[in-house]
């Protein structure tokens, strides 16, 4: 018991300042414990890796679609959740929850396991449809009539989904535009887009890059090339060009119109998740209208044979960096003078999801310029350095 000393005085609270404390003292001793309680615990995972089917003795694929993701297991041991976006050749396309899309060498996975039906094109000219799992080197599929079972060396692709017209396409389309107003005023134009369909078994791309560009009024560009090619994979590498197809058009390199319908064959060189590199060979014929140099409104009309080469590659410098690139030679015969050179390489920088920056760079050549009798005729090279935005759908 505390005493106070004589003749102390004691200072009292007003009674206003004594109930806000004491009201305030009410307040936390409510509001503490409910707070607590109210503190949410630590977030539980909303599913689980698969391990359960991929190490049970009967190793199937699950028996319905659910509404969760699919599932890879790395060779190291570590699961990824995500969707399966394609598998072909010797990669997998892999989009993770954690991580993005994801571009993997299919060696370096040991297991998959889907979450919905599958569209699987096997070495036989097949289609399978189903659920599927994979472990090690054996590929089980779940089809209305039971399970199947695969090796890998038996599967050509896989894509995601039903056989539907809507999960067959996709494609990049990436424009620039340069304004200038002043002592000069200038436009420039260009575009460069590619659009695929691609299935189990087939795959058909068109591509389109050009320009237009106009300087105090005048035209000083006017180019366009559109390219349309169809493959049927016959192996996990090779596969058949039914048809190719390019328009050409540049009224600065003389020429109004090229045609150039083909066929051929095409092999893939690399395909191990990070970089892609074909190379095809064909033969076709070439149709050309140019410009008569001496008289501007005279077209001088040509056909003759083409034996072509193209190559083409795609790779992953870093996650975010991507170059892709080609390059193609229409070789006439039996006079090479009338040979087309095209050369095109992108550099595409990620910048917020599915939008890029690009740079691209540009080369034609028209050989039958260099043997132009007068000097104010078209130079046979042409370059372009564009730059754009991107973006993947």
């Amino acid at each position: 018991m505390r005493f106070i000393p004589a003749g102390t005085r004691i200072r009292r609270l007003p009674n206003s300042l004594a109930c806000v404390l004491l009201f305030n003292l009410g307040l936390a001793a409510i509001l503490l414990p409910l707070a607590s309680q109210a503190t949410p615990p630590t977030k539980a995972p909303t599913s689980y890796p698969p391990e359960k089917i991929v190490a049970d003795d009967q190793f199937e694929p699950r028996e319905e679609a659910g509404t969760g993701l699919d599932w890879i297991q790395l060779t190291s041991g570590e699961w990824l959740r995500g969707t399966v976006d394609r598998i072909r050749v010797d990669s997998i396309e892999f989009d993770s929850k954690e991580l993005d899309e994801l571009t993997l060498d299919l060696d370096d996975v040991y297991a998959v396991v889907t979450n919905g039906p599958q569209t699987i094109s096997l070495d036989t000219r097949r289609l399978v449809v189903g659920n599927v799992a994979i472990r090690g080197n054996i590929v089980r599929i779940r089809t209305k009539t039971g399970v199947q079972t695969y090796t890998r060396g038996d599967v050509l692709g896989m894509v995601p989904g039903l056989p539907t017209e809507w999960n067959y396409w996709s494609g990049t389309a990436s424009i620039g535009l340069t304004l200038q107003k002043g002592n000069t005023n200038q436009t420039d134009f260009t575009a460069i887009a590619s659009v695929m369909r691609e299935t189990a078994n087939t795959r058909a791309t068109s591509q389109y890059n050009g320009t237009i560009s106009s300087a105090n009024g005048a035209q000083t560009g006017n180019n366009h090339r559109v390219d349309v090619q169809g493959d049927i994979l016959i192996t996990r590498r090779f596969y058949i060009t039914v048809l190719a197809f390019e328009y050409y058009t540049n009224r600065f390199q003389d020429i109004n119109l090229r045609l150039v319908p083909s066929a051929g064959v095409g092999y893939s060189i690399v395909d191990n998740g990070r970089t892609a590199i074909d190379i095809e060979v064909g033969a076709g014929a070439t149709y050309t209208q140019t410009f008569d140099s001496t008289s501007p409104s005279t077209l001088i009309s040509r056909t003759n044979a083409s034996v072509i080469f193209r190559l083409r590659f795609d790779t992953d410098i870093t996650k975010s960096i991507e170059w892709s690139g080609e390059y193609k030679v229409q070789l006439g015969v039996p006079e090479t003078q009338y040979t087309f050179q095209h050369a095109l390489t992108t550099l595409s920088v990620d910048l917020w999801r599915d939008i890029d920056l690009d740079t691209s760079f540009i080369w034609d050549r028209n050989q039958a310029n260099a043997y132009q009798p007068t000097p104010d005729s078209p130079v046979p090279d042409d370059f372009r350095l564009t730059f754009g935005l991107g973006i993947d759908f």
